[in-house]
């Protein structure tokens, strides 16, 4: 199958307007291409953002293969060394064993959708010593996908988030006994969540109803791969390296009792939380607080690029990357 360059999963994450990404990812059959000029400058404003954020090009953001559903729906991967991945492209995993560990970095891994996003929220208010939300996101620090040249431009002690098994990671950080948080989640609500994730960033292209995209997360053809196979290899992993510092996280465990939660990472991380910090994180790390958080840094993080790319290309910007 021919390489196509499609917009990463990534970039959706920074929550681009749903119709534009729709005009620069791959055209199916009989979809008019867009005028040239409008191409031109939808391209150049994604091109910015993944070259700010990610460090990359939009060439480096490949798919080479799709599973099929029963009704022939197509989801959009990419495989490297027998994996199936996100359409991410080649460039970061090659770089990825290679990459330079610091002392004080902390991992945080996980299956996707098992609850990575808030326990970052949680885990750099911990370390800042201040509940409060940051305009940055770890999408930052996503080294699946992101240049580890932009990885080491981030102040220490930074939060590497990557959802590879451990042999996969940095070997750096086996070398260093580098501490991992591993987040886990029920898998019929991963499952639902996975699923949304799939349906709704058009890079995946999948327009397939939940039943039959069910079969292929069961089966462990989406990227990742299987739930199940995923944290077999963890369990095995706890197993064979008992002095590899490893905290298991349980997403439901957290909304039971946040405090306890916060406590067991400061003891693992040796860090020092008092309880009127304990409290305020977990106010500030609420629900309502989180997603009102995230649109507002997003809609910031939208309008500094696109003002970038419209000085680039010396032309008004006649798109507004919006938040919905």
């Amino acid at each position: 199958m021919p390489f196509t360059v499609v917009v990463c999963d990534v970039t959706a994450c920074l929550m681009m307007n749903r119709s534009m990404l729709s005009l620069v990812k791959r055209r199916s059959p009989g979809r008019e291409c867009p005028a040239p000029s409008l191409y031109r400058r939808i391209v150049s404003s994604l091109q910015c953002v993944c070259q700010n954020v990610l460090g990359r090009t939009l060439e480096d953001l490949l798919s080479n293969h799709t599973e099929e559903d029963e009704d022939g729906r197509k989801l959009t991967l990419f495989r490297y060394n027998g994996k199936t991945y996100p359409p991410f492209g080649e460039v970061t995993f090659r770089q990825l064993k290679d990459m330079t560990v610091r002392d004080d970095d902390v991992f945080l891994m996980g299956y996707p959708k098992t609850g990575c996003h808030w326990t970052f929220e949680v885990l750099r208010m911990m370390l800042q010593g201040e509940a409060k939300l940051s305009d940055k996101t770890k999408m930052q620090s996503f080294i699946d996908v992101v240049n580890p040249t932009k990885l080491e431009t981030l102040p220490s002690p930074r939060i590497l988030n990557s959802h590879v098994l451990f042999e996969d990671m940095p070997r750096q950080v086996a070398e260093k006994k580098t501490k991992i948080i591993l987040t886990v989640r029920n898998p019929k609500d991963t499952a639902a969540s996975f699923y949304n994730h799939h349906a709704k960033i058009p890079e995946y292209t999948y327009d397939g109803t939940f039943n039959k995209w069910f079969p292929l997360y069961l089966s462990g053809r989406v990227d990742y791969g299987s739930y199940f196979d995923y944290y077999k290899s963890w369990d095995d992993t706890v197993k064979e390296n008992p002095d590899q510092p490893i905290l298991v996280l349980s997403y439901e465990d957290m909304k039971e009792d946040l405090p306890r939660e916060i406590r067991r990472l400061s003891q693992f991380l040796g860090i020092s939380v008092s309880d009127s910090l304990v409290e305020e994180i977990c106010e500030a790390a609420g629900v309502n607080n989180m997603k009102q958080s995230f649109g507002k840094r997003m809609s910031n993080n939208m309008d500094t690029m696109s003002d970038r790319a419209e000085t680039r290309t010396q032309e008004p910007a006649i798109l507004r990357l919006q938040v919905r």
